[in-house]
């Protein structure tokens, strides 16, 4: 399984430190499509990333933790579908 250390925050370029950081699904409030999926440190991180993006006009309010993924298969299919 992958670390979440092969991993780098979107807003820091850090390596993701634990299980709790996130991957967030970027979503246009318009139309609901899904932009992207990005790894990001939760706490400070996470609220810089919420502030640019809502300055976009686009929602970050759905997201997952490293820990919520069961082995690599799970965590690609999100990546790329953004579907569980």
């Amino acid at each position: 399984m992958k670390k979440p250390s092969d991993f780098y925050c979107c807003i820091c370029g850090q390596p993701l430190n634990d299980r709790q950081d996130l991957f967030v699904k970027i979503r246009d409030n318009d139309s609901e499509e899904t932009l992207r999926i990005v790894p990001v440190h939760s706490g400070n991180c996470d609220n810089t990333l919420c502030k640019q993006e809502s300055a976009k006009g686009n929602n970050t309010n759905s997201c997952f933790n490293f820990y919520s993924f069961g082995n690599d298969k799970e965590l690609e299919k999100y990546l790329v579908t953004g579907e569980v």
